[in-house]
């Protein structure tokens, strides 16, 4: 055979397989096309279980059920995504028309089929119709080979079609060590930090018991367009404002890696996300607002876990409370760092300290008072023993302090005894609490159990002498001996009683008669905040003895 035949015959032979490749690839099914993205119903995530459809003239050609609140599918290699298969019919006319459904109700928002494309595309239902809800599918490259070429020996060239698959850009998280905060959000030379790159998001809220709803709000500033969130558990999110639930017990630390055309930046929060078990005790606590001019006050929220009974609060200027929810007011420009301790009914405690929390600034505004004594907010505690006339106090009894002309009853006052003692010596051990009079302020106490009525209790000393009153000393906590007796000691005179005049010009004669309701307080009275006092029942027995008394 000359070399002339076999050149005719190789060509035809080429020509043949180029015919072929073509009827084929005529009747070749086209490439699917697949969407990721967010979905929302009336501006609200959509919830698990929702059911996106997309069709093609009112044919359905691709289904996905949500696995996570407000999302389906996503960009990585292996994330499921929604996927769109055209068949024959619907490419008769050109391009075909794809809409999108949520759960039966037709979404805004529609697009053209394009083979093999993969694209972000955000779904809703409800609300305003967007701006855009046509959305045009990014343009796929391709590649076609040339015409057959021959070379010099005549031999043809080989060629094919190549169609190159839309590569996914993906925000890499890094594999490299947590860098220096010094190292992180770089600052190029020539650039100002408005044109800059820096990450930065919040967490609310940053703590609480299983399972925990975080809602992450993004602050980066640059001009991000790509997110990339590492919660710490093992999963990711890679949208704006993710929220993400934590499931298991831990404190997690928390990465936000953001991008766009031109840089990224990554920011790194440790131990972020404090996760507890409902019965483990952990401070926390919230404050509103943290900054401002003085006098700023300032309402403190406890949001600590695990069912804590006790609290001891210290504001940073010297000042504390012991209350769950307190509010303060703070008079000098500075920066204060707040802690709380609380602790549960086993003796088990936890403290939460929130650094420079409070931030008062600018000049010092005189606060209006009525009286230029200071109060000091700090209480004065009181544990000890009782005796009523020789026998120690049974258990149930009562203890209260007094001052004339101050109303200092509370939570902590009276107190309820055990046999012969009240109170009890620790931290967070219940004690008889006075506060909010001036600082050595005379304290009288009364005494009373089921076997004898409220009296006056003489306190006494070391050495066998007697006191009608401690001085009002606060944030001391002081042990006291309490004695009701039948007799007076001969050392200290009686309580002072004014006695009843027999005959005086200008008062009159006719007696005043009072009658009403009679309750002995038990200490677990209070008012609530339209004023209503609960736990208020009348509950003095038959036989028990009212006294009326005149001061002075």
């Amino acid at each position: 055979m000359n070399t002339g035949n076999v050149a005719v015959q190789t060509a035809l032979a080429t020509l043949l397989l180029f015919s072929f490749v073509l009827i084929c690839s005529a009747g070749a099914p086209a490439l699917p096309c697949e969407f990721y993205g967010t979905v929302t119903i009336d501006g609200s995530p959509a919830p698990v279980g929702t059911i996106l459809s997309a069709k093609i003239n009112e044919a359905e050609r691709g289904r996905y059920t949500l696995e996570e609140a407000g999302m389906y599918g996503g960009p990585g290699t292996f994330d499921q995504r929604l996927k769109v298969v055209a068949e024959e019919g619907d490419l008769s006319d050109g391009s075909a028309q794809i809409t999108f459904w949520i759960d039966g109700q037709k979404a805004w928002q529609e697009t053209a089929f394009k083979p093999g494309v993969s694209m972000k595309l955000d779904l809703s239902i409800g609300g305003d119709a967007p701006a855009v809800t046509n959305i045009a599918p990014p343009e796929t490259s391709a590649k076609s080979a040339p015409a057959p070429e021959t070379t010099d020996n005549d031999q043809p060239v080989d060629f094919a079609v190549i169609n190159e698959p839309e590569v996914i850009n993906e925000p890499a998280i890094s594999d490299l060590p947590p860098q220096l905060p010094e190292m992180e959000n770089p600052v190029p030379v020539g650039e100002t930090s408005e044109d800059v790159l820096i990450a930065d998001f919040i967490g609310e809220p940053a703590s609480g018991v299983v399972p925990l709803t975080v809602t992450f709000t993004d602050l980066s500033t640059g001009g991000p367009d790509a997110w990339a969130w590492d919660f710490g558990d093992g999963t990711t999110d890679m949208v704006a404002n993710p929220v993400h639930q934590y499931m298991l017990p831990g404190t997690y630390t928390v990465r936000l890696t953001v991008s766009n055309l031109h840089s990224s930046a990554t920011q790194l929060k440790e131990g972020y996300i404090f996760v507890s078990d409902p019965g483990t005790l952990h401070a926390d606590f919230v404050a509103e607002p943290v900054s401002g001019k003085p006098p700023l006050k300032v309402q403190f929220t406890d949001r600590s876990s695990g069912n804590p009974t006790m609290y001891a609060w210290t504001f940073g200027d010297g000042t504390g409370d012991m209350v769950a929810n307190p509010s303060h007011t703070y008079t000098s420009p500075g920066k204060y760092t707040v802690n709380l301790t609380v602790a549960d009914e086993t003796g088990i405690s936890s403290t939460e300290s929130k650094k420079e929390l409070i931030r008062v600034e600018g000049p010092v505004t005189p606060v209006p008072t009525l009286t230029p004594i200071p109060v000091p907010a700090v209480p004065q505690t009181f544990v000890g023993t009782v005796e009523i006339y020789g026998k120690p106090i049974q258990s149930g009894g009562t203890v209260e302090a007094r001052i004339p002309g101050y109303d200092i009853s509370g939570q902590f006052n009276p107190i309820k005894t055990a046999k012969g003692v009240f109170g009890k010596m620790g931290t967070f051990s219940p004690k008889l609490q006075v506060q909010g009079v001036p600082a050595e302020t005379d304290i009288e106490f009364w005494v009373a159990d089921e076997m004898n009525r409220m009296v006056r209790a003489y306190i006494l000393q070391d050495d066998g002498s007697y006191l009608w009153t401690v001085p009002y000393q606060p944030g001391k906590e002081t042990h006291l001996r309490l004695v009701a007796l039948k007799n007076p000691p001969s050392d200290i005179p009686p309580i002072p009683v004014t006695p009843v005049p027999t005959g005086c010009a200008g008062i009159p004669s006719i007696p005043m008669s009072i009658q009403g309701d009679v309750r002995i307080t038990d200490g677990t009275e209070y008012l609530d905040e339209g004023g209503t006092c609960h736990n208020c029942q009348p509950n003095i027995r038959i036989g028990g003895m009212i006294e009326a008394r005149v001061e002075g």
